[in-house]
C-alpha cells in the first residue's frame, strides 16, 4: 500500500432507472510509514522496585498484570529480589508483562531484526505425569488491539480480541509426558477474547523433535533461562525460536511462520494451566526484552578435496537459519537444498552448479 501513497480516490455512484452518476469528493490516500525499533536492550528488570503494578516502564522497571492478584506479586524486604508466581489450583490464570510504557507505539520489527525476550527463574513442587504442555508463553501485541491494562482484572485473560502474536506451549514436569514436550503457534483466530485459553485459536507452526517421552524433564531449585524469539526474514515471513536452558539441558525448537509474519509486540505473557499441571510456584529473577540485528548470511567458502568439491561457511545464529542454495546458471532461479549440512560436498562430476547462503 506504500506504492499508493498521494494517490486520489473517490466513489462512484450509478443510478440504473435514468443512467445517471454520482461522483463523490475526492480523497487522497496518506501513508505514514512505521517508526522501526532500533537495536538495543528495551528492559532489564531485576524487580528490584518491589511493586509489578506502578509505572511507567523504564530500562530497568517493567510493569506486570494478572487476573488473579493473589498468583502474582514481588517479594517484600528482607526477601531476595523476584517476581513469584503462584499457578492456581484447578484453573489457568495469566501474568501480563509490559516492556513497552503506555503511551509509546510497540516494537516494529524492521526486516533483518529480532526480538528477543528472557526470563530467569526457578520453579517448586514440579509435577509429574500430568499429560499436558501445560504452560504456555506468548509475545504479543495490546496497544493495537486497543487494549492497555493499568491493574489486575480478570480482563487479562479475557480480553484478547484482536491480538496478535505467538504462543509457545511446553511440558513442564519432572519426567516428560509428550514425546514432542515443545509446540510452536501463531494466533489466527482473532474474535476470541481468551487471550491463550484454546489452542485452536493459533496455527499450529510445528513441534519440538520427538523422542523425549519418559525422558527426564526440569528440576525444582534449578536456574533455568527461557528465550523466546521473533526475528523478521522478511515482509513475509518470521522465524519463531524457544529455548530454555539450565542445569544441563537445552531445550530448543525454530520453526517459520510464513503464514502472518507478526512484527510488532508490547508485551509477554505466561499461562500456567493449574498447579496440578505445572509446578506450585515460578520464582522469577530476570525479565529482559531486547531487539536485535540479524547477522547476514556469511562468506561461503569453497575448496577442492580430492574429486570433491567441499562448501562450508560460518555457523548462523539458531533463531534466523539460513539454507544453502543453488542453480544451474548464476541469475538462477535458486532452490533449497534439503538437508544441506555444513561442510557440504559435490562431486566434480556433477553438472556445473552455482551455490549461495540466504534466507529461506
Amino acid at each position: 500500500i506504500a506504492s499508493q501513497n498521494g494517490n486520489k480516490y473517490r466513489c462512484q455512484i450509478a443510478v440504473g432507472c435514468d443512467s445517471s452518476v454520482i461522483n463523490s469528493t475526492a480523497a487522497t490516500l496518506t501513508v505514514t510509514p512505521p517508526t522501526v525499533t532500533p537495536p538495543g536492550v528495551l528492559v532489564d528488570d531485576f524487580f528490584t522496585s518491589r511493586d509489578r503494578l506502578t509505572g511507567p516502564v523504564t530500562s530497568t522497571h517493567s510493569v506486570w498484570y494478572t487476573d488473579t492478584s493473589s498468583s502474582l506479586y514481588e517479594n517484600a524486604d528482607p526477601d531476595p529480589y523476584m517476581l513469584v508466581g503462584q499457578p492456581q489450583s484447578g484453573t489457568a490464570c495469566v501474568w501480563l508483562g509490559y516492556f513497552i510504557e503506555s503511551n509509546a507505539a510497540p516494537v516494529h520489527l524492521d526486516v533483518g531484526r529480532a526480538l528477543k525476550a528472557t526470563l530467569v527463574y526457578k520453579s517448586q513442587n514440579s509435577v509429574s505425569g500430568a499429560g499436558s504442555l501445560g504452560l504456555r508463553m506468548g509475545l504479543f501485541d495490546d496497544l493495537d488491539a486497543g487494549i492497555r491494562f493499568t491493574y489486575d482484572t480478570n480482563a487479562v485473560k479475557n480480553s484478547g480480541a484482536n491480538v496478535r502474536g505467538y504462543m509457545f506451549a511446553q511440558d513442564w514436569e519432572t519426567v516428560f509426558s509428550n514425546d514432542e514436550p515443545q509446540t510452536l503457534y501463531a494466533r489466527n483466530n482473532m474474535a476470541d477474547p481468551s487471550l491463550m485459553g484454546a489452542t485452536g485459536d493459533y496455527l499450529t507452526l510445528g513441534h519440538s523433535a520427538a523422542g523425549f517421552s519418559n525422558a527426564p524433564g526440569f528440576t525444582d531449585g534449578t536456574t533455568y533461562t527461557m528465550d523466546l524469539y521473533v526475528a523478521r526474514m522478511s515482509t513475509e515471513w518470521c522465524s519463531v525460536y524457544m529455548n530454555i536452558s539450565g542445569g544441563g539441558t537445552n531445550y530448543t525448537t525454530t520453526l517459520p511462520d510464513t503464514s502472518y509474519g507478526y512484527h510488532r509486540f508490547d508485551c509477554i505473557a505466561w499461562r500456567p494451566s493449574s498447579a496440578e499441571t505445572t509446578a506450585s510456584e515460578f520464582d522469577f529473577s530476570e525479565f529482559k526484552v531486547q531487539v536485535l540485528q540479524i547477522p547476514a548470511p556469511p562468506r561461503l567458502n569453497i575448496a577442492r578435496s580430492g574429486a570433491n568439491v567441499v562448501l562450508n561457511w560460518a555457523t548462523p545464529p539458531i533463531y534466523a537459519p539460513f539454507s544453502l542454495q543453488s542453480a544451474r546458471v548464476v541469475t538462477g532461479p535458486y532452490t533449497a537444498i534439503a538437508g544441506a549440512k555444513n561442510p557440504y560436498t559435490v562431486p566434480t562430476t556433477n553438472t556445473a552448479s552455482f551455490f549461495r547462503l540466504a534466507w529461506p
